[in-house]
């Protein structure tokens, strides 16, 4: 009975250090921020001015 104690804790972490390894390098290969540029036309200066414009 010890021994299957010892077999089924030691298998628990062996899973457990498998599985935050994994986590750990699938993290690693997110992709980086995409950034876009992009160019507004206004149609309402003032409007767009009086709502987005700091005072």
């Amino acid at each position: 009975m010890k021994r299957l104690v010892m077999v089924t804790t030691a298998s628990m972490l062996a899973s457990f250090a498998l599985g935050a390894f994994t986590v750990q390098r699938l993290n690693a290969q997110s992709k980086p921020p995409v950034y876009f540029v992009v160019e507004n036309e206004i149609s309402d200066v003032q409007g767009y001015l009086k709502e987005y414009a700091r005072s």
